[in-house]
């Protein structure tokens, strides 16, 4: 029995040379390039707010090309994940044994306290 083989289902879809969800950063570009145009454009009531948005595109287009040609997939996922974590939390690994042992000496330290009563 023979099965027909798709092997563009294996490829990511293209536009434009833009790969996969690298179209969605440069959709999103062209929407912000799309309000500061109208924006611009209604404040100066002139030509300058479709020069902002063609430069805005051709910038987030030429942004997002240069972003694919240095990640793949994979590396884009892991390096955008890697940013969302503050570098003020560390991660410090610590065994059972001594985060009992912490516990333990911390229920010590409250038993030993003497009475503020004492006479």
């Amino acid at each position: 029995m023979y099965y027909k083989i798709y092997k563009a289902l294996d490829n990511a879809p293209s536009f434009l040379g833009l790969q996969g969800s690298y179209q969605h950063y440069a959709a999103i570009g062209v929407a912000i390039a799309l309000v500061l145009g109208f924006s611009i454009g209604g404040a100066t009531n002139g030509l300058i707010g479709v020069v902002v948005f063609l430069v805005g595109t051709a910038a987030a287009y030429l942004a997002v090309m240069a972003f694919q040609a240095r990640f793949t997939e994979r590396e884009r996922k892991k390096f955008i994940s890697s940013r969302k974590i503050p570098d003020v939390i560390v991660f410090a690994p610590e065994s059972f044994t001594s985060l009992a042992r912490k516990q333990y000496e911390i229920a010590q330290k409250r038993s030993k306290k003497p009475s503020s009563g004492a006479k």
